[in-house]
């Protein structure tokens, strides 16, 4: 699993949201208005997924210490290599 560090839960009106990171983003190529589906699993985490289909997707190189790759996985998510 690759680990996109903690999130602030925000608060507009009467609405909660946090915001997506944008190499997650980048690498889905979601843009404004794209719709993403966003699911629980039986263990209470949230699972979220581009509602469209992405394509093939390039692997994508995060600027790090271990430089992990991002890779598409067919479900729609993402996995890390090491």
């Amino acid at each position: 699993m690759f680990d996109f560090g903690k999130r602030n839960i925000k608060t507009m009106n009467y609405t909660r949201y946090l915001a997506l990171p944008k190499t997650w983003i980048d690498a889905m190529r979601l843009g404004k208005g794209d719709q993403v589906k966003i699911e629980m699993d039986n263990e209470y985490r949230l699972v979220i997924t581009p509602a469209k289909e992405c394509g093939a997707l390039p692997d994508l190189y995060l600027a790090g210490s271990n430089q992990t790759a991002l890779q598409h996985t067919p479900t729609g998510g993402m996995a890390a290599n090491d």
